[in-house]
Protein backbone atom coordinates (compact mmCIF):
# COMPACT_ATOMS: atom_id res chain seq x y z
CA UNK A 1 0.00 0.00 0.00
CA UNK A 2 1.21 3.14 -0.87
CA UNK A 3 0.54 6.50 1.59
CA UNK A 4 -0.08 9.41 -0.86
CA UNK A 5 -0.65 12.11 1.83
CA UNK A 6 2.89 10.86 4.67
CA UNK A 7 1.75 14.06 6.62
CA UNK A 8 -1.73 12.10 6.99
CA UNK A 9 -0.15 9.34 8.14
CA UNK A 10 2.27 10.81 10.66
CA UNK A 11 -0.65 12.60 11.89
CA UNK A 12 -2.35 10.06 12.94
CA UNK A 13 0.57 8.14 14.29
CA UNK A 14 1.18 11.35 16.64
CA UNK A 15 -2.44 11.52 17.77
CA UNK A 16 -2.50 7.99 18.42
CA UNK A 17 0.63 8.41 20.76
CA UNK A 18 0.57 12.38 21.02
CA UNK A 19 3.80 11.68 23.73
CA UNK A 20 5.83 10.02 21.66
CA UNK A 21 7.84 10.97 18.31
CA UNK A 22 6.47 8.93 15.55
CA UNK A 23 10.03 7.51 15.27
CA UNK A 24 9.83 5.90 19.00
CA UNK A 25 6.77 4.56 17.85
CA UNK A 26 7.51 2.07 14.94
CA UNK A 27 10.84 3.21 14.02
CA UNK A 28 12.32 -0.35 15.04
CA UNK A 29 9.46 -2.12 12.56
CA UNK A 30 10.68 0.28 9.63
CA UNK A 31 14.12 -0.77 10.43
CA UNK A 32 13.55 -4.17 9.87
CA UNK A 33 11.42 -3.54 6.61
CA UNK A 34 14.07 -1.18 5.39
CA UNK A 35 16.29 -4.59 5.88
CA UNK A 36 14.26 -6.38 3.99
CA UNK A 37 12.43 -4.24 1.07
CA UNK A 38 15.31 -1.59 1.05
CA UNK A 39 13.98 -0.40 -2.70
CA UNK A 40 10.59 0.28 -1.23
CA UNK A 41 10.67 1.20 2.37
CA UNK A 42 12.23 4.68 2.48
CA UNK A 43 11.94 6.22 5.50
CA UNK A 44 15.29 8.66 4.53
CA UNK A 45 12.42 10.51 2.51
CA UNK A 46 9.95 10.84 4.69
CA UNK A 47 11.75 12.25 7.91
CA UNK A 48 15.16 13.13 6.24
CA UNK A 49 17.61 13.88 8.66
CA UNK A 50 15.60 12.76 12.01
CA UNK A 51 15.66 9.37 10.71
CA UNK A 52 19.05 9.57 11.26
CA UNK A 53 19.36 10.76 14.57
CA UNK A 54 16.66 7.99 15.14
CA UNK A 55 19.48 5.32 13.80
CA UNK A 56 22.23 6.35 15.80
CA UNK A 57 19.96 6.57 19.32
CA UNK A 58 19.52 2.93 18.78
CA UNK A 59 23.30 2.08 17.58
CA UNK A 60 22.72 1.62 14.18
CA UNK A 61 25.41 2.39 11.25
CA UNK A 62 23.97 4.77 9.32
CA UNK A 63 26.40 4.44 6.61
CA UNK A 64 24.13 2.34 4.32
CA UNK A 65 21.27 4.18 5.27
CA UNK A 66 22.70 7.16 4.11
CA UNK A 67 23.70 6.11 0.85
CA UNK A 68 20.06 5.10 -0.12
CA UNK A 69 19.09 8.72 1.47
CA UNK A 70 22.07 10.12 -1.73
CA UNK A 71 20.41 8.32 -4.30
CA UNK A 72 16.73 9.85 -2.97
CA UNK A 73 18.38 13.08 -2.93
CA UNK A 74 19.84 12.76 -6.08
CA UNK A 75 16.45 12.16 -7.57
CA UNK A 76 14.66 15.07 -6.19
CA UNK A 77 17.51 17.43 -7.39
CA UNK A 78 16.91 16.80 -10.78
CA UNK A 79 18.37 13.36 -11.96
CA UNK A 80 15.55 10.89 -12.87
CA UNK A 81 15.52 7.38 -11.28
CA UNK A 82 14.66 4.02 -13.18
CA UNK A 83 11.62 3.26 -14.86
CA UNK A 84 8.87 2.23 -12.98
CA UNK A 85 8.57 -1.67 -12.81
CA UNK A 86 4.91 -2.12 -13.38
CA UNK A 87 5.23 0.17 -16.75
CA UNK A 88 8.18 -1.79 -17.56
CA UNK A 89 6.16 -4.71 -16.91
CA UNK A 90 3.59 -3.55 -18.94
CA UNK A 91 4.90 -3.05 -22.33
CA UNK A 92 7.04 -6.42 -22.02
CA UNK A 93 3.67 -7.92 -21.56
CA UNK A 94 1.82 -6.23 -24.20
CA UNK A 95 5.03 -6.83 -26.52
CA UNK A 96 5.06 -10.60 -25.58
CA UNK A 97 1.76 -10.70 -26.10
CA UNK A 98 1.99 -9.65 -29.65
CA UNK A 99 4.94 -12.66 -29.99
CA UNK A 100 2.49 -15.10 -28.50
CA UNK A 101 -0.30 -13.49 -31.36
CA UNK A 102 2.02 -14.37 -34.17
CA UNK A 103 2.45 -10.33 -35.01
CA UNK A 104 -0.89 -10.13 -36.98
CA UNK A 105 -1.93 -7.08 -37.86
CA UNK A 106 -4.95 -6.88 -35.70
CA UNK A 107 -2.32 -7.91 -32.50
CA UNK A 108 -0.93 -4.93 -33.67
CA UNK A 109 -3.33 -2.46 -33.86
CA UNK A 110 -4.64 -3.16 -30.28
CA UNK A 111 -1.34 -3.38 -29.19
CA UNK A 112 -1.51 0.36 -30.37
CA UNK A 113 -4.87 1.43 -28.90
CA UNK A 114 -3.84 0.05 -25.43
CA UNK A 115 -0.74 2.05 -25.23
CA UNK A 116 -2.82 4.83 -27.09
CA UNK A 117 -4.95 5.12 -24.26
CA UNK A 118 -2.64 4.92 -21.49
CA UNK A 119 -0.90 7.71 -22.96
CA UNK A 120 -3.83 9.69 -22.86
CA UNK A 121 -4.32 8.45 -19.36
CA UNK A 122 -1.02 9.72 -18.10
CA UNK A 123 -0.38 12.80 -20.01
CA UNK A 124 -4.00 13.92 -17.67
CA UNK A 125 -2.13 13.48 -14.58
CA UNK A 126 0.06 15.78 -12.80
CA UNK A 127 3.62 15.99 -14.57
CA UNK A 128 6.00 14.41 -12.47
CA UNK A 129 9.55 12.84 -13.86
CA UNK A 130 8.19 9.55 -13.32
CA UNK A 131 5.24 10.27 -15.30
CA UNK A 132 7.14 11.44 -18.12
CA UNK A 133 8.93 8.17 -18.40
CA UNK A 134 5.63 5.98 -18.10
CA UNK A 135 4.56 8.27 -21.95
CA UNK A 136 8.26 8.21 -22.68
CA UNK A 137 7.72 4.11 -22.76
CA UNK A 138 4.47 3.52 -23.58
CA UNK A 139 5.41 5.93 -27.07
CA UNK A 140 8.40 3.96 -27.60
CA UNK A 141 6.60 0.76 -27.40
CA UNK A 142 4.08 2.44 -29.84
CA UNK A 143 7.52 3.26 -31.97
CA UNK A 144 8.44 -0.11 -32.03
CA UNK A 145 5.52 -1.84 -32.78
CA UNK A 146 4.49 0.29 -36.15
CA UNK A 147 7.89 -0.14 -36.70
CA UNK A 148 7.78 -4.00 -36.33
CA UNK A 149 11.00 -3.68 -34.63
CA UNK A 150 10.50 -6.23 -31.91
CA UNK A 151 13.73 -7.21 -31.16
CA UNK A 152 13.84 -3.65 -29.55
CA UNK A 153 11.94 -5.14 -26.38
CA UNK A 154 16.00 -6.37 -24.54
CA UNK A 155 16.17 -2.46 -24.44
CA UNK A 156 13.18 -2.25 -22.47
CA UNK A 157 14.41 -5.08 -20.08
CA UNK A 158 17.73 -3.54 -19.40
CA UNK A 159 16.24 -0.17 -18.34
Amino acid sequence: MKIKHKKDALGILEFLNPEKHPLDVIGDHIIELKKMHPEVVKPEKVYEEEWFEFLKKKGVDTKEFRRDAKKIKKTRDGDIAGIPEDVKLEVLSILRGLEFSGFSDEAKQKAIERLSTRIREVSAEKLTPENVQRLGLYAFAVEIIKRSEFGRAKEIEGL
